[in-house]
């Protein structure tokens, strides 16, 4: 009788067992497309770098959940039974759906997987194209490291080094021509810029130099231009068409890297500064810098995608970049210690002809069959992000 008891109740265990675990999670259910059109907002933080973008554009939120709902995933596990036999690397991207600032779903990407605390989705290929997805919007996207709620948006916010200006009675407002319009006594107080401005003449005078910015009095009160008074500082500025914020921030210095492995340089090389071997990076370009470039072919040697650059406005801002370039040493290749992992072949061309072929190596410098060259990120950063996102716009397109 005892044996038919213990019988029975280890024949409810398979049973509660089987209920209770046994039940399968469909990606249907994991990303909850059944209210997908719910969502009005997709929160995408690099974990890399901490910073976080925003999709708000309803057109871009529905191809987010259109490629999650064509992806095929050959495996749905628990996260738990995953960990035990593999290594949950850290996501590249942490994704987070609102229902208005109400969290409605979060997971993590990487190029192998999706998954939250409790589930594992593995899909058939890799990488997945949503990963791509998430990795188009931080590249295209202003990034920030404030989280930003749904009364943020659509404001015409100023963010002045990562922190928002604060206006106590006089908001910021859209001027069709010239932007973003602000109260003038905030800012210049805020940029610490010293600065007198006449609303009669449209002029300020910094530093005893008078120019030329826009300005209105608006109901007794002076706004200014935001955007070109930055830029009259210095400054670097973006503006986000898509949440209507203009970030303004320090200069950007190209050469920071360099400066924090190699030291920063007694002299700051020019493109035709000669070194002691008589080598300049002139020299080692061996093209006319006068002549305007027509094409300029990136390869990535990790994917072989190409991307071709014909674009005018593209081109003259490659020139400019490659003009800028601070060379900190240019030495006879030596393969063995100054081959490096090759990361991308660039291809100069003039005139329609093929003038200068380079490759950049994993440490971001710049070789050919003769020479290694040390130098700053300035180029490097511009064709990175230019070729990253044709290849992204590409993998979103098939």
């Amino acid at each position: 009788m005892k044996r038919i008891k213990w019988g029975i109740v280890l024949l409810f265990c398979i049973l509660y067992t089987t209920i209770a675990f046994g039940a399968e999670m469909t990606a249907k259910e994991f990303f909850d497309l059944d209210n997908s059109e719910k969502i009005t907002r997709l929160q995408i933080q690099e974990k890399a770098t901490g910073n976080i973008v925003n999709v708000v554009k309803q057109e871009e939120i529905q191809k987010a959940y259109d490629l999650l709902q064509n992806t095929k995933f050959s495996k749905i596990m628990t996260y738990d039974a995953y960990a035990r036999n593999n290594n949950i690397t850290t996501g590249n991207y942490i994704v987070t759906g609102y229902q208005n600032d109400t969290v409605a779903i979060k997971f993590d990407v990487t190029q192998q997987k999706i998954y939250n605390e409790k589930w594992v989705l593995l899909p058939e290929n890799t990488p997945i194209d949503f990963y791509y997805f998430t990795r188009y919007m931080v590249l295209t996207k202003e990034n920030y490291k404030k989280s930003f709620t749904e009364e943020d948006f659509q404001r015409n916010m100023i963010l002045w080094k990562e922190n928002p200006i604060t206006f106590q009675k006089n908001q910021p407002y859209w001027n069709e021509t010239h932007g973003v319009m602000a109260e003038w006594k905030t800012l210049n107080t805020v940029f610490n810029a010293n600065a007198a401005y006449d609303v009669n003449t449209q002029t300020i005078t910094i530093k005893d130099k008078k120019t030329m910015l826009f300005g209105e009095n608006k109901n007794g009160m002076i706004y200014v231009a935001v955007q070109p008074f930055a830029e009259l500082l210095c400054y670097d500025t973006v503006w986000d068409s898509t949440l209507k914020i203009l970030s303004i921030k320090e200069k950007k210095n190209d050469n920071a890297l360099w400066e924090s492995v190699y030291g920063k340089p007694e002299i700051y090389a020019a493109i035709d500064t000669l070194f002691e071997n008589n080598i300049s990076f002139q020299t080692f370009l061996n093209i006319d810098m006068q002549k305007p470039f027509s094409k300029i072919v990136i390869q990535n040697e990790k994917t072989n995608h190409i991307t071709t650059i014909t674009n005018e406005d593209d081109l003259k801002q490659a020139e400019n970049a490659l003009k800028n370039t601070t060379v900190y040493e240019i030495t006879t290749l030596n393969t063995q210690k100054q081959q490096g992992l090759l990361r991308y072949k660039v291809t100069l061309y003039q005139d329609d002809e093929a003038v200068k072929e380079m490759f950049f190596t994993s440490e971001n410098c710049v070789k050919d069959n003769t020479y290694y060259v040390q130098c700053s990120t300035g180029f490097f950063d511009w064709f990175y992000h230019i070729s990253e996102i044709d290849y992204a716009k590409t993998i979103l397109s098939k």
